[in-house]
This record gives structure tokens, C-alpha cells and sequence, in this order.
């Protein structure tokens, strides 16, 4: 019914390359697609090359069937362990862009974010909601960090300049973004809205929009698109 919880340890585990979660996005049956799960773990601890170009895209993770209730535990999602060159929201292709969006939110804990990026490189997240509901204005309360980079987080890309590529992040008890440690380095992130929903109402993080604890990262920028909406 999508409407239960059944806990799982991983809802699903990715301990490969050139994996599929969801959507491909090519305008046929892209809704159907969909997956519904609670939690998600890319890891490529266990390959000598990693866990690369995986997709995870269209999903309610952490939520109901209508993607505005919190279901269970809530969301978690973990891209760690040498796990490179994955994306997990939209390619802003410009086809079904808006069904390739994740909605990422409810987790309950105060240990992890709802999207994790530990001991990694070059992964992109991008046109999600998280914190919020499919509808893009329905808070979905619960979640600490909204994303945290940590543990040798190197070279992810938050966002990016289009309008497709812009993440929601809002409503989390604690910092919409968390970059920590000297380890986590040559972060980007850009054309985000962080702090307000997908139209633009305040909808703020309990503490910081944006908390860094680490050198050598990028927040916003000069050229159209690049700045980021913090309130």
C-alpha cells in the first residue's frame, strides 16, 4: 500500500557500478518507475575500484506513497567507502527532470544526515527535495542534517546552475549543510535553496544553513545560477 513500514537494516544496498535506483528519465513510464524505500547504502569498500556511475533517481526515500509523510524511521541515504562518480537526483537533460528528483527526508537520529557522503569523490546530488515533501512546501520534521560530507568527502557537487539542478533543503533541526573535517575538501555548492521551500517561503534549519568545519570549498559564486538562496 505504501502506507506501512517495514523495517529493513539497508532497504537497498549498492555494492557495485552502473546500478539503476529508480527512473532513467527517458519520458516513458518515468512515475512508475519509482522506488519507495527508507533507506539507501552506495559502499565501494568491497571493489578494488569502487562504486562508480550508480543513479538513484525519482524516489521517496524515507516517506510514504504520497511523498509528504514521514514513513517509519525516515530517510537515510549513505555514499561512502571509495564510492566515486555517482548521481543521485537529476542529470538536467531537460527530459522529466522534475520526476527524476528524489524526496529525501525524516530521519530521526542525531548521528547521521539524511544524505551522507563519507570517504568519497565526485558525486553529484542534484534537484532534490529534502526536508520537504514531494509538493515541495510540506515540512517533514525529524532530520538533524539535511547533508553532511565527513570522513574524506572530496570534490562533491551540491546543485549546479540550472534550475533543474536546484536542491530543497529546509526544515532540518540542526544545519542544512554540514561540510566537516580538513579531510573533506573542494566541496561545491551552488544554486541551492536552503532554508526556504521549493517556493521560496521561510521554512529554516534549527542552526546553520550552511556549516563548515573543514578548508577548501566552494559555496556559491559569481556567474548566473551559481548562488545559493540561505535563509
Amino acid at each position: 500500500s505504501g502506507t506501512h513500514a517495514i523495517p529493513n537494516y539497508w532497504g537497498i544496498g549498492i555494492r557495485g557500478s552502473f546500478n539503476r535506483i529508480g527512473t532513467n528519465g527517458d519520458t516513458e513510464s518515468d512515475l512508475l518507475e519509482r522506488n519507495i524505500v527508507d533507506s539507501i547504502e552506495v559502499n565501494g569498500s568491497y571493489l578494488a575500484d569502487g562504486a562508480q556511475h550508480n543513479r538513484i533517481a525519482g524516489n521517496y526515500i524515507g516517506t510514504d506513497i504520497t511523498g509528504n509523510q514521514r514513513l517509519g524511521l525516515g530517510a537515510l541515504v549513505m555514499i561512502r567507502g571509495n564510492a566515486s562518480n555517482n548521481l543521485l537526483g537529476t542529470n538536467a537533460d531537460g527530459d522529466s527532470d522534475e520526476l527524476e528528483r528524489n524526496v529525501i527526508a525524516g530521519r530521526t537520529d542525531n548521528t547521521n544526515g539524511v544524505l551522507n557522503l563519507e570517504s568519497s569523490t565526485g558525486n553529484v546530488v542534484a534537484g532534490n527535495f529534502i526536508g520537504v515533501g514531494a509538493d515541495g512546501t510540506t515540512p517533514i520534521a525529524g532530520s538533524y542534517t539535511g547533508i553532511l560530507m565527513r570522513f574524506g568527502s572530496v570534490a562533491q557537487t551540491i546543485g549546479g546552475t540550472t534550475e533543474a539542478e536546484r536542491n530543497v533543503i529546509a526544515g532540518q533541526r540542526w544545519s542544512g549543510i554540514a561540510i566537516d573535517g580538513e579531510d573533506s575538501y573542494g566541496n561545491i555548492v551552488q544554486g541551492n535553496s536552503i532554508g526556504v521551500d521549493a517556493l521560496g517561503n521561510p521554512l529554516g534549519n534549527g542552526h546553520y544553513g550552511i556549516q563548515l568545519g573543514s578548508s577548501g570549498n566552494l559555496i556559491g559564486g559569481a556567474q548566473p545560477g551559481e548562488g545559493n538562496v540561505i535563509a
